[in-house]
C-alpha cells in the first residue's frame, strides 16, 4: 500500500476555532488593516492574535512582540487600533440593561450589599510593565509593581473590548443563541436563594 503525502485534516473544534478566527478579523478588518508598505506591518490575524494574548494572559506589551517578531511600539499602536475596533461593534454583540432592568439591578446591590444606585462595578486597570529607568516609582501601583494603571475612559474601552470577546465566544459555542439579560437575572436570583 503506498503512502500519499496528505495534509492532516483538522478536527472538528480546529475548524470551528478558525472560522471563528477568520469571521472576527472580518469584522474587525476595516479597523485594523494597514496599508503603509513596511514589511512590519502586522496582519489583521497578527493584530487580532496579539491583542487577545495580551488582553487574556495579562503579559507585557515587549514579552507580546518578542512573540509577534516586532517591537513593542507596535504592539501598543496594534491594541489601541483593536480597542477602538472592538468598541465600534460593541453594539452587536453587549445590550446593555433597560430603565427597568438598570432599576432591578439596583435593587439586587443594595440587598446584597447595601451599595444603593449601583449598576455596575469596575475595579482599576493596570497592566504590569518593566521596571523604567526613570522615574520608577511613579509606576509602582497599589500591588507593589511597576505598571501602567489606565485613565477611566481606557479602561473602559479594554472592559468593553473583553466583553465582546467573550460574548463572540459564548455565541460561537451556542451555535448562535444567547442567554437574554432576563434569563441571567432569573438564574442569579435563583443562584442566591440556594447559598
Amino acid at each position: 500500500m503506498s503512502q500519499h503525502n496528505q495534509e492532516p485534516h483538522p478536527s472538528d473544534k480546529e475548524q470551528k476555532d478558525s472560522n471563528r478566527s477568520s469571521k472576527t478579523d472580518k469584522m474587525l478588518q476595516e479597523g485594523l488593516e494597514h496599508h503603509t508598505g513596511r514589511s512590519s506591518d502586522l496582519t489583521v490575524a497578527d493584530q487580532v492574535g496579539i491583542c487577545i494574548h495580551l488582553l487574556g494572559c495579562n503579559v507585557m506589551q515587549s514579552d507580546a512582540a518578542r512573540i509577534a517578531g516586532c517591537n513593542q511600539a507596535t504592539v501598543s499602536r496594534a491594541l489601541e487600533a483593536f480597542l477602538a475596533a472592538m468598541n465600534d461593534v460593541a453594539e452587536r454583540f453587549i445590550r446593555w440593561p433597560d430603565s427597568d432592568e438598570c432599576a432591578a439591578i439596583r435593587r439586587s446591590f443594595f440587598h446584597s450589599h447595601g451599595l444603593p444606585g449601583i449598576v455596575g462595578i469596575i475595579d482599576g486597570t493596570h497592566c504590569k510593565i518593566m521596571r523604567p529607568s526613570n522615574d520608577a516609582e511613579d509606576y509602582i501601583c497599589r500591588k507593589i509593581i511597576p505598571a501602567l494603571t489606565y485613565a477611566p475612559e481606557k479602561a473602559a474601552e479594554i472592559v468593553v473590548a473583553c466583553c465582546v470577546l467573550r460574548n463572540i465566544a459564548i455565541n460561537a459555542k451556542n451555535r448562535g443563541t444567547t442567554m437574554n439579560t432576563a434569563d441571567k437575572t432569573d438564574k442569579m436570583k435563583k443562584f442566591r436563594l440556594n447559598r
